[in-house]
């Protein structure tokens, strides 16, 4: 243990000052933190309505707009007028309250990629939540019967389609921001395209969690 350099008695410090140290400079960062997540999570917001808005626009111009009904053609109109509406008052909010640079290319297109991989990581959570009976009777002796075993698989085949959906979304938003800044590799390439199979083997303190996109704090 480290000695305690203001301590007259020449104690060493304790490991409950380094947690009192620790938990008012994670208060401090948090503190710091705060705003600019603030900040982040209205571009992601305003950034996936512009996204969605681009989609609905090029379904009304595209040649499936045939295809469909005209009080259909009507609400996908006014949906997209609705959203067009949303997305200039939102630009014209963060411009006066946070003073963003709403149009810079690559912050939209990597804060796109930041959300997508937030939205895998909730995804793998929720895998490690359904495997941990399996992984308990694996690693520290717990008893599952057959029974237990099916329901973990039947469970993991049920959250299947939201992980690939998942997984699709942020494919396409790294491939969106490669091609535009080659140059960055956000991630491991060779993860690039990520599969379901590669996906639901990795660990929660995988290094694909690793790299710039995704934060965490750790307690001592």
């Amino acid at each position: 243990m480290q000695k305690n350099i203001s301590d007259h008695q020449g104690r060493n410090y304790t490991k409950r000052f380094f947690k009192k140290q620790w938990i008012a400079q994670k208060k401090l960062r948090d503190q710091k933190k705060a705003p600019e997540e603030d900040c982040r999570i209205k571009l992601v917001t305003l950034y996936e309505k512009e996204a969605t808005v681009k989609v609905s626009r090029k379904c009304l111009r595209g040649p499936q707009a045939i295809l469909l009904k005209d009080d259909e053609m009507s609400e996908l109109a006014e949906t997209i007028r609705q959203g067009d509406e949303e997305i200039d008052q939102q630009k014209k909010e963060l411009a006066r309250k946070d003073g963003v640079p709403i149009d810079d290319e690559e912050q939209r297109l990597l804060l796109l990629l930041w959300n997508a991989k937030n939205k895998l990581f909730v995804q793998a959570t929720h895998m490690r939540a359904e495997k941990q009976p399996l992984i308990n009777s694996q690693t520290i002796g717990s008893r599952l019967g057959t029974r237990g075993k099916e329901k973990i698989f039947q469970a993991l085949r049920d959250r299947k389609p939201a992980v690939v959906k998942a997984i699709n979304r942020y494919n396409k938003r790294y491939k969106e921001y490669t091609s535009k800044f080659p140059q960055n590799t956000p991630s491991d390439p060779s993860l690039f395209p990520l599969t379901y199979k590669v996906f639901s083997a990795f660990p929660l303190d995988h290094t694909f969690w690793n790299n710039g996109l995704y934060y965490q704090s750790k307690e001592p």
